[in-house]
Protein backbone atom coordinates (compact mmCIF):
# COMPACT_ATOMS: atom_id res chain seq x y z
CA UNK A 1 0.00 0.00 0.00
CA UNK A 2 3.10 1.97 0.73
CA UNK A 3 4.75 1.86 -2.78
CA UNK A 4 1.36 2.37 -4.79
CA UNK A 5 0.90 5.79 -2.66
CA UNK A 6 4.75 6.63 -3.14
CA UNK A 7 4.35 5.81 -7.14
CA UNK A 8 1.38 7.98 -6.70
CA UNK A 9 2.80 10.59 -5.53
CA UNK A 10 6.47 10.19 -8.27
CA UNK A 11 3.66 10.27 -10.92
CA UNK A 12 2.40 13.76 -10.00
CA UNK A 13 6.06 15.37 -9.72
CA UNK A 14 6.84 13.29 -12.94
CA UNK A 15 3.89 15.83 -14.51
CA UNK A 16 5.30 18.89 -13.25
CA UNK A 17 9.02 17.60 -14.31
CA UNK A 18 7.60 16.98 -17.69
CA UNK A 19 6.60 21.34 -18.27
CA UNK A 20 9.80 22.18 -17.87
CA UNK A 21 12.18 22.11 -20.87
CA UNK A 22 15.50 21.40 -18.90
CA UNK A 23 13.96 17.70 -18.12
CA UNK A 24 11.61 17.10 -21.09
CA UNK A 25 14.65 15.00 -22.81
CA UNK A 26 14.53 12.58 -19.61
CA UNK A 27 11.18 11.41 -20.23
CA UNK A 28 10.25 11.72 -16.34
CA UNK A 29 6.54 10.66 -17.11
CA UNK A 30 7.71 7.28 -19.11
CA UNK A 31 11.22 7.26 -16.38
CA UNK A 32 8.46 6.91 -13.63
CA UNK A 33 5.70 4.39 -15.49
CA UNK A 34 8.81 2.26 -16.13
CA UNK A 35 9.85 2.45 -12.37
CA UNK A 36 5.95 1.31 -11.50
CA UNK A 37 6.28 -1.30 -13.47
CA UNK A 38 9.95 -2.55 -12.29
CA UNK A 39 8.50 -2.62 -8.73
CA UNK A 40 5.10 -4.33 -9.30
CA UNK A 41 6.58 -6.70 -11.16
CA UNK A 42 9.40 -7.15 -8.39
CA UNK A 43 6.05 -7.59 -6.01
CA UNK A 44 5.02 -10.36 -8.46
CA UNK A 45 6.68 -13.33 -6.60
CA UNK A 46 4.95 -15.45 -9.36
CA UNK A 47 6.81 -13.61 -12.01
CA UNK A 48 10.09 -13.90 -10.09
CA UNK A 49 9.49 -17.52 -10.29
CA UNK A 50 9.12 -17.67 -14.05
CA UNK A 51 12.39 -15.56 -14.24
CA UNK A 52 14.52 -17.25 -12.03
CA UNK A 53 13.31 -20.97 -14.02
CA UNK A 54 14.65 -18.87 -17.02
CA UNK A 55 17.70 -18.17 -15.87
CA UNK A 56 18.57 -21.27 -14.14
CA UNK A 57 18.26 -22.79 -17.75
CA UNK A 58 20.27 -19.87 -19.40
CA UNK A 59 23.50 -20.83 -16.79
CA UNK A 60 22.58 -24.17 -16.67
CA UNK A 61 25.60 -25.81 -18.42
CA UNK A 62 27.88 -22.66 -17.43
CA UNK A 63 29.88 -24.56 -14.05
CA UNK A 64 31.04 -20.75 -13.04
CA UNK A 65 27.10 -19.65 -12.20
CA UNK A 66 24.67 -20.63 -10.21
CA UNK A 67 20.79 -19.67 -10.25
CA UNK A 68 18.93 -20.44 -6.83
CA UNK A 69 16.16 -23.67 -8.06
CA UNK A 70 12.80 -22.58 -7.02
CA UNK A 71 10.58 -25.33 -5.28
CA UNK A 72 7.56 -24.99 -7.28
CA UNK A 73 4.75 -26.50 -4.31
CA UNK A 74 5.45 -24.21 -2.29
CA UNK A 75 5.24 -20.98 -4.30
CA UNK A 76 2.09 -18.28 -4.71
CA UNK A 77 2.15 -15.08 -6.25
CA UNK A 78 3.04 -14.03 -2.77
CA UNK A 79 5.18 -16.54 -1.50
CA UNK A 80 8.60 -17.33 -3.04
CA UNK A 81 10.14 -20.46 -1.69
CA UNK A 82 13.85 -21.27 -3.52
CA UNK A 83 16.95 -23.20 -2.92
CA UNK A 84 19.29 -21.96 -0.10
CA UNK A 85 22.63 -20.29 -1.42
CA UNK A 86 24.97 -20.29 1.30
CA UNK A 87 27.95 -17.64 0.20
CA UNK A 88 29.58 -14.59 1.03
CA UNK A 89 28.52 -11.36 -0.72
CA UNK A 90 30.78 -9.37 -3.12
CA UNK A 91 30.15 -6.73 -1.06
CA UNK A 92 32.17 -8.15 1.89
CA UNK A 93 35.66 -8.13 0.51
CA UNK A 94 37.71 -8.48 3.54
CA UNK A 95 35.31 -11.72 4.11
CA UNK A 96 36.05 -12.67 0.49
CA UNK A 97 39.50 -12.50 1.29
CA UNK A 98 39.82 -14.52 4.11
CA UNK A 99 37.75 -17.42 2.44
CA UNK A 100 40.36 -17.30 0.30
CA UNK A 101 38.43 -16.40 -2.99
CA UNK A 102 40.03 -14.25 -6.13
CA UNK A 103 38.70 -10.79 -6.47
CA UNK A 104 39.98 -10.98 -10.17
CA UNK A 105 38.14 -14.30 -11.42
CA UNK A 106 35.21 -13.57 -9.59
CA UNK A 107 35.49 -9.92 -11.49
CA UNK A 108 35.99 -11.55 -14.58
CA UNK A 109 33.03 -14.44 -14.32
CA UNK A 110 30.77 -11.39 -13.27
CA UNK A 111 31.86 -9.64 -16.69
CA UNK A 112 31.43 -12.33 -19.04
CA UNK A 113 27.85 -13.31 -17.09
CA UNK A 114 26.64 -10.36 -17.56
CA UNK A 115 28.12 -9.88 -21.14
CA UNK A 116 26.07 -13.46 -22.01
CA UNK A 117 23.07 -12.36 -20.70
CA UNK A 118 23.01 -8.95 -22.74
CA UNK A 119 24.44 -9.82 -26.01
CA UNK A 120 23.45 -13.19 -26.48
CA UNK A 121 20.21 -13.70 -24.78
CA UNK A 122 19.08 -10.03 -24.67
CA UNK A 123 17.36 -10.68 -21.53
CA UNK A 124 18.97 -9.73 -18.20
CA UNK A 125 19.87 -9.44 -14.35
CA UNK A 126 18.85 -5.76 -13.86
CA UNK A 127 20.12 -5.03 -10.26
CA UNK A 128 23.99 -5.93 -10.41
CA UNK A 129 24.80 -4.43 -6.95
CA UNK A 130 27.03 -6.30 -4.61
CA UNK A 131 24.28 -7.39 -2.47
CA UNK A 132 22.76 -9.60 -4.95
CA UNK A 133 26.12 -11.43 -6.23
CA UNK A 134 27.55 -13.80 -3.96
CA UNK A 135 30.80 -15.96 -4.10
CA UNK A 136 30.21 -19.71 -3.20
CA UNK A 137 32.71 -22.40 -2.42
CA UNK A 138 34.70 -23.19 -5.76
CA UNK A 139 34.51 -19.55 -7.09
CA UNK A 140 31.20 -19.77 -8.41
CA UNK A 141 29.25 -16.99 -8.64
CA UNK A 142 25.60 -16.95 -7.42
CA UNK A 143 22.92 -14.21 -8.59
CA UNK A 144 20.00 -13.25 -6.25
CA UNK A 145 17.15 -11.01 -6.38
CA UNK A 146 15.42 -11.73 -10.38
CA UNK A 147 12.58 -9.50 -9.42
CA UNK A 148 14.06 -6.95 -11.55
CA UNK A 149 14.97 -8.13 -15.23
CA UNK A 150 15.39 -5.75 -18.50
CA UNK A 151 14.69 -7.36 -21.47
CA UNK A 152 15.96 -5.64 -25.22
CA UNK A 153 14.62 -6.86 -28.50
CA UNK A 154 16.90 -7.67 -31.38
CA UNK A 155 17.19 -3.96 -33.27
CA UNK A 156 18.13 -2.42 -30.28
CA UNK A 157 20.37 -4.87 -29.06
CA UNK A 158 22.14 -4.38 -32.71
CA UNK A 159 22.32 -0.75 -32.13
CA UNK A 160 23.96 -1.12 -28.56
CA UNK A 161 26.37 -3.59 -30.08
CA UNK A 162 26.72 -1.21 -33.02
CA UNK A 163 27.72 1.97 -30.32
CA UNK A 164 30.06 -0.35 -28.51
CA UNK A 165 32.06 -1.26 -31.27
CA UNK A 166 32.15 2.56 -32.67
CA UNK A 167 33.47 3.56 -29.44
CA UNK A 168 36.14 0.84 -29.14
CA UNK A 169 36.79 1.39 -33.09
CA UNK A 170 36.82 5.50 -32.35
CA UNK A 171 34.47 5.54 -35.43
CA UNK A 172 32.69 9.12 -35.17
CA UNK A 173 30.22 8.52 -38.14
CA UNK A 174 29.38 5.71 -36.84
CA UNK A 175 28.66 6.33 -33.26
CA UNK A 176 26.47 9.81 -34.47
CA UNK A 177 24.39 7.61 -36.76
CA UNK A 178 23.70 4.66 -34.00
CA UNK A 179 22.78 7.89 -31.27
CA UNK A 180 20.49 9.33 -34.00
CA UNK A 181 18.41 6.18 -34.90
CA UNK A 182 18.98 4.83 -31.36
CA UNK A 183 16.38 7.74 -29.65
CA UNK A 184 13.50 10.28 -30.78
CA UNK A 185 15.32 13.09 -32.34
CA UNK A 186 13.60 16.19 -31.99
CA UNK A 187 11.83 18.62 -34.44
CA UNK A 188 14.70 21.26 -33.93
CA UNK A 189 17.62 18.50 -34.01
CA UNK A 190 20.96 19.73 -35.29
CA UNK A 191 22.98 17.03 -36.91
CA UNK A 192 25.90 19.28 -37.30
CA UNK A 193 26.01 19.99 -33.77
CA UNK A 194 25.82 16.85 -32.69
CA UNK A 195 28.82 15.39 -34.75
CA UNK A 196 31.01 17.75 -33.39
CA UNK A 197 29.96 16.77 -29.57
CA UNK A 198 30.72 13.42 -30.69
CA UNK A 199 34.16 13.88 -32.46
CA UNK A 200 35.06 15.75 -29.11
CA UNK A 201 34.05 12.74 -27.02
CA UNK A 202 36.15 10.67 -29.65
CA UNK A 203 39.07 12.92 -29.51
CA UNK A 204 39.11 12.65 -25.84
CA UNK A 205 39.94 8.76 -25.88
CA UNK A 206 41.44 8.29 -29.00
CA UNK A 207 44.94 8.66 -27.15
CA UNK A 208 44.15 6.21 -24.50
CA UNK A 209 44.85 2.02 -24.88
CA UNK A 210 41.49 0.01 -24.68
CA UNK A 211 42.98 -1.32 -21.14
CA UNK A 212 41.97 1.92 -19.71
CA UNK A 213 39.09 2.94 -21.38
CA UNK A 214 36.12 2.59 -18.21
CA UNK A 215 32.91 1.57 -19.79
CA UNK A 216 30.80 3.65 -16.77
CA UNK A 217 32.52 6.57 -17.81
CA UNK A 218 31.82 6.54 -21.50
CA UNK A 219 28.38 5.78 -21.78
CA UNK A 220 27.33 8.31 -18.84
CA UNK A 221 29.34 10.88 -21.23
CA UNK A 222 27.35 10.05 -24.29
CA UNK A 223 24.55 10.06 -22.32
CA UNK A 224 24.92 13.33 -21.17
CA UNK A 225 25.57 13.94 -25.24
CA UNK A 226 22.25 12.49 -25.94
CA UNK A 227 20.25 14.66 -23.21
CA UNK A 228 22.33 17.98 -24.16
CA UNK A 229 20.47 17.34 -27.88
CA UNK A 230 17.10 16.46 -26.71
CA UNK A 231 17.24 12.92 -28.26
CA UNK A 232 14.83 10.77 -26.24
CA UNK A 233 15.89 7.17 -25.36
CA UNK A 234 14.12 4.42 -25.38
CA UNK A 235 13.26 3.32 -21.10
CA UNK A 236 15.00 -0.35 -22.28
CA UNK A 237 18.30 1.71 -23.51
CA UNK A 238 18.35 3.48 -19.89
CA UNK A 239 17.87 0.53 -17.89
CA UNK A 240 20.83 -1.08 -19.49
CA UNK A 241 23.15 2.18 -19.25
CA UNK A 242 21.87 1.62 -15.69
CA UNK A 243 23.15 -1.91 -15.69
CA UNK A 244 26.10 -1.67 -16.93
CA UNK A 245 27.53 1.41 -15.12
CA UNK A 246 26.28 -0.33 -12.19
CA UNK A 247 27.85 -3.46 -12.66
CA UNK A 248 31.45 -1.80 -13.58
CA UNK A 249 31.33 -0.43 -10.38
CA UNK A 250 30.92 -4.01 -8.75
CA UNK A 251 33.89 -5.18 -10.82
CA UNK A 252 36.20 -1.60 -9.81
CA UNK A 253 35.13 -3.06 -6.13
CA UNK A 254 36.75 -6.20 -6.81
CA UNK A 255 39.80 -5.82 -9.20
CA UNK A 256 40.28 -1.84 -9.74
CA UNK A 257 42.67 -3.18 -13.04
CA UNK A 258 39.95 -4.71 -14.43
CA UNK A 259 38.76 -2.80 -17.76
CA UNK A 260 35.22 -4.07 -19.39
CA UNK A 261 36.07 -2.74 -22.46
CA UNK A 262 39.26 -5.28 -22.74
CA UNK A 263 36.62 -8.05 -21.79
CA UNK A 264 34.70 -7.11 -24.60
CA UNK A 265 37.46 -8.16 -27.17
CA UNK A 266 36.63 -11.43 -28.01
CA UNK A 267 32.69 -10.43 -27.56
CA UNK A 268 33.40 -7.59 -30.61
CA UNK A 269 34.69 -10.71 -32.90
CA UNK A 270 31.97 -12.09 -31.68
CA UNK A 271 30.18 -9.63 -33.16
CA UNK A 272 31.44 -9.26 -36.06
CA UNK A 273 30.88 -12.89 -36.92
CA UNK A 274 27.13 -12.91 -35.95
CA UNK A 275 26.21 -9.26 -38.00
CA UNK A 276 28.20 -10.95 -41.14
CA UNK A 277 26.65 -14.61 -40.51
CA UNK A 278 24.74 -15.78 -43.74
CA UNK A 279 22.09 -17.05 -41.02
CA UNK A 280 21.67 -13.62 -39.53
CA UNK A 281 21.37 -11.64 -42.93
CA UNK A 282 19.08 -14.27 -44.06
CA UNK A 283 16.74 -14.00 -41.03
CA UNK A 284 17.19 -9.60 -41.37
CA UNK A 285 16.12 -10.02 -45.76
CA UNK A 286 12.96 -12.77 -44.58
CA UNK A 287 11.67 -10.16 -41.93
CA UNK A 288 12.19 -7.46 -44.66
CA UNK A 289 9.93 -10.04 -47.02
CA UNK A 290 7.45 -10.06 -44.39
CA UNK A 291 7.41 -6.35 -43.87
CA UNK A 292 7.01 -5.87 -47.61
CA UNK A 293 4.46 -8.70 -48.25
CA UNK A 294 2.34 -6.79 -45.88
CA UNK A 295 2.64 -3.17 -47.39
CA UNK A 296 1.29 -5.09 -50.16
CA UNK A 297 -1.50 -6.77 -48.87
CA UNK A 298 -2.57 -3.21 -46.85
CA UNK A 299 -1.45 -0.85 -49.54
CA UNK A 300 -4.75 -1.02 -51.84
CA UNK A 301 -6.92 -0.56 -49.80
CA UNK A 302 -6.04 2.52 -48.03
CA UNK A 303 -5.09 4.17 -51.19
CA UNK A 304 -8.50 3.25 -52.39
CA UNK A 305 -9.96 4.73 -48.85
CA UNK A 306 -7.87 7.91 -49.43
CA UNK A 307 -9.26 8.17 -52.84
CA UNK A 308 -12.79 7.66 -51.72
CA UNK A 309 -12.44 10.24 -49.49
CA UNK A 310 -11.11 12.40 -51.81
CA UNK A 311 -14.14 12.06 -53.93
CA UNK A 312 -16.83 12.13 -51.41
CA UNK A 313 -15.04 15.36 -49.98
CA UNK A 314 -13.83 14.36 -46.48
CA UNK A 315 -9.92 13.96 -47.62
CA UNK A 316 -8.56 16.95 -45.11
CA UNK A 317 -4.94 17.39 -44.62
CA UNK A 318 -3.73 18.92 -40.93
CA UNK A 319 -0.49 21.54 -40.64
CA UNK A 320 1.08 22.18 -38.05
CA UNK A 321 2.67 25.60 -38.23
CA UNK A 322 5.96 25.72 -35.18
CA UNK A 323 6.33 29.25 -34.40
CA UNK A 324 5.29 30.70 -37.48
CA UNK A 325 2.65 32.97 -35.56
CA UNK A 326 5.44 35.91 -34.55
CA UNK A 327 5.83 36.30 -38.42
CA UNK A 328 2.88 36.38 -39.51
CA UNK A 329 1.51 39.13 -37.39
CA UNK A 330 4.67 40.85 -38.15
CA UNK A 331 3.87 41.04 -41.75
CA UNK A 332 0.43 41.33 -41.64
CA UNK A 333 1.36 44.35 -39.39
CA UNK A 334 4.11 45.76 -42.10
CA UNK A 335 1.21 45.15 -45.08
CA UNK A 336 -1.28 47.56 -42.33
CA UNK A 337 1.86 50.18 -41.93
CA UNK A 338 2.70 50.06 -46.05
CA UNK A 339 -1.13 50.50 -46.69
CA UNK A 340 -1.87 53.64 -44.30
CA UNK A 341 1.31 54.85 -45.56
CA UNK A 342 0.08 55.17 -49.00
CA UNK A 343 -3.17 56.11 -48.27
CA UNK A 344 -1.94 58.82 -46.51
CA UNK A 345 0.69 59.95 -48.73
CA UNK A 346 -2.40 60.22 -51.27
CA UNK A 347 -4.87 62.35 -48.83
CA UNK A 348 -1.72 64.64 -47.98
CA UNK A 349 -1.36 64.93 -52.02
CA UNK A 350 -5.08 65.83 -53.10
CA UNK A 351 -5.36 68.12 -50.31
CA UNK A 352 -8.17 66.10 -48.98
CA UNK A 353 -10.39 68.33 -45.84
CA UNK A 354 -9.96 69.26 -42.94
CA UNK A 355 -7.19 70.97 -43.90
CA UNK A 356 -4.46 72.75 -41.42
CA UNK A 357 -2.52 76.17 -42.43
CA UNK A 358 -5.36 76.79 -44.63
CA UNK A 359 -5.58 80.43 -44.26
CA UNK A 360 -2.07 81.26 -44.04
CA UNK A 361 1.29 78.89 -44.60
CA UNK A 362 3.24 77.81 -41.39
CA UNK A 363 5.70 80.75 -40.48
CA UNK A 364 8.49 77.57 -39.66
CA UNK A 365 8.54 75.35 -42.77
CA UNK A 366 5.95 77.07 -45.34
CA UNK A 367 3.42 74.26 -45.04
CA UNK A 368 -0.39 74.97 -46.21
CA UNK A 369 -2.88 73.08 -46.81
CA UNK A 370 -2.03 69.73 -45.14
CA UNK A 371 -4.67 67.06 -44.80
CA UNK A 372 -5.43 66.59 -41.26
CA UNK A 373 -6.25 62.67 -42.09
CA UNK A 374 -3.04 62.66 -43.41
CA UNK A 375 -1.02 63.28 -41.36
CA UNK A 376 -2.21 61.86 -38.65
CA UNK A 377 -1.93 58.21 -40.78
CA UNK A 378 1.28 59.37 -41.81
CA UNK A 379 2.66 60.01 -38.34
CA UNK A 380 0.68 57.06 -37.01
CA UNK A 381 2.23 54.44 -39.90
CA UNK A 382 5.40 55.73 -38.97
CA UNK A 383 4.89 54.71 -35.67
CA UNK A 384 3.97 51.40 -36.25
CA UNK A 385 7.27 50.85 -38.73
CA UNK A 386 9.11 51.71 -35.41
CA UNK A 387 7.49 49.24 -33.22
CA UNK A 388 8.02 46.47 -36.45
CA UNK A 389 11.89 47.15 -36.47
CA UNK A 390 11.96 46.99 -32.72
CA UNK A 391 10.22 43.97 -32.35
CA UNK A 392 12.33 42.34 -35.29
CA UNK A 393 15.72 43.44 -33.51
CA UNK A 394 14.90 41.57 -30.11
CA UNK A 395 13.86 38.64 -31.80
CA UNK A 396 17.07 38.70 -34.18
CA UNK A 397 19.10 40.81 -36.89
CA UNK A 398 17.45 41.27 -40.49
CA UNK A 399 20.99 39.95 -42.21
CA UNK A 400 21.12 37.26 -40.06
CA UNK A 401 21.99 33.88 -41.35
CA UNK A 402 20.80 30.76 -39.99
Amino acid sequence: HTIHEDLEILSGLALLAERIPEFQPYRPVDTVAELARSLRRELDFGREERNLQQFARLFDRDADIRVPATIDEFCTSRVLTMERLDGISLAEKGALLAAGHDLKDLARCCAKAYLKMIFDEGCFHADPHPGNLLALPGGVLGLLDFGQIGRIDERLRIEMEEMLLAVAQKDVTSLTGVIQRLGRVPPEFDDGALSIDVADFVANYASMPLQQLELGQLLTEITGIIHRHRIQLPPQAGLLIKVLVTLEGTMKSLDPDLAVMDLMKPLRKKLINRRLSPFRQWRRFRRTLVDFEQLIEVLPRRVTTILDQVQAGKFDVHLDHRRLEPSVNRLVLGLLASALFVGSALMLSQNVPPLLFHAQPSKYFGMKDLSMLGLAGSCLSLLIGLRLLRAIGKSGHLDRRE
